[in-house]
């Protein structure tokens, strides 16, 4: 009996040390846009229940800031009580460094009086704007992440662990306050949807939660072209 009593306790011991997976919380929706949207579009996703707008808002091949989302911007925040933030993609092989990079985002929002922007992701998707060289990638995103938080501004990294590990050898030397908005779909349209919850997700650099996933991609919604995310309960 003795014996017996022993070998549950250590049962108990044995399972209460394994690692418990910590579940994300879906907060609510958001969409993600490249092309200027219509007070319509707005309003008809506030009224579709999404609760956040992410706009593109760098011009990658003259890295500018795109003056053309600027309605975009105002009229979300004018109109709609939406989550507002912004993603750029950042490119290595340009004049400007990573810091100037954000530096064009960072001096437009201020020169054109916007200053409710939650949080700037950076995107870490294509390969084709990064060298072949992970440890030199893994500075410039530095460089880039260094500078927002400098700036006072919330920063995110937009990417998968597929290619966060092609670009970086998954780099795991950021901020502990860095974001993720990683990405799972299988294509373009409804029918390539991932599922639109964090049950998917699996630690990779040094993020153990998610703060937004987007589950799908170039769908029409309200007359829009979009991409369509779950956020996850923040803090901040």
């Amino acid at each position: 009996m003795k014996s017996a009593l022993i070998f549950i306790s250590f049962l108990i011991a044995s399972f209460s040390a394994l690692p418990v997976k910590e579940e994300t919380t879906i907060s609510g929706y958001s969409l993600d846009v490249s092309q200027p949207l219509t007070n319509s579009s707005i309003m008809s996703f506030s009224i579709d229940r999404y609760a956040g707008i992410i706009v593109r808002v760098f011009e990658t091949n003259t890295t500018s800031f795109d003056k053309s989302m600027l309605s975009t911007l105002n009229n979300a925040i004018a109109y709609h009580s939406l989550r507002i933030e912004a993603f750029m993609a950042p490119t290595m092989f340009a004049k400007l460094s990573g810091s100037e990079q954000f530096d064009v985002v960072a001096n437009n929002f201020r020169n054109n009086s916007i200053g409710f922007v939650n949080t700037v992701y950076i995107s870490v998707n294509d390969t084709k704007l990064f060298s072949t060289n992970t440890t030199a990638n893994s500075a410039f995103i530095e460089s880039i992440v260094t500078r927002g938080m400098q700036l006072k501004y919330n920063v995110g990294i937009f990417t998968n662990s597929k290619l966060w590990k092609k670009i970086t050898d998954n780099y795991d030397g950021l901020d502990g306050n860095v974001r993720l908005w990683y990405w799972a779909n299988n294509g373009e349209g409804i029918m390539n949807e991932g599922a639109p919850n964090f049950n998917d997700f699996k630690s990779f650099g040094n993020w153990a939660k998610p703060d937004i996933k987007q589950f799908a991609k170039n769908e029409m919604v309200d007359g829009a072209k979009v991409n369509r995310n779950v956020f996850a309960i923040r803090k901040n």
